[in-house]
């Protein structure tokens, strides 16, 4: 990060370098970190009108944010398990966004 709070992959789409930031999807850069103007990188993404990248950044976001989600049952189940001689039933209910 540099003294202006921008990410490599801020400053690719910044520099107007779509190659470069192509490359650094490869890496899973975060896209919610704001610089010190309140700019995210996916603000950047979406001012390149680039529709690839913005595809696979929206794409690499969502993959992103379920993962979590999933980390978070994850350990909600372990505490579960923890604690003897208890029973739980749940029902999920996912959808997603085309």
């Amino acid at each position: 990060m540099d003294n202006y709070g921008r990410t490599a992959f801020h400053l690719a789409l910044g520099l107007n370098n779509l190659e470069a930031a192509k490359a650094l999807l490869a890496y899973n850069p975060r896209v919610d970190i704001q610089d010190n103007e309140g700019f995210t990188a996916w603000d950047e993404v979406v001012i390149t009108k680039d529709e690839e990248l913005i595809k696979s950044v929206f794409k690499f976001q969502e993959t992103d944010r379920l993962l979590a989600v999933l980390k978070g049952i994850g350990h909600t189940f372990a505490s579960f398990a923890a604690v003897p001689d208890f029973y739980y039933e749940l029902k999920w209910s996912i959808t997603g966004r085309r």
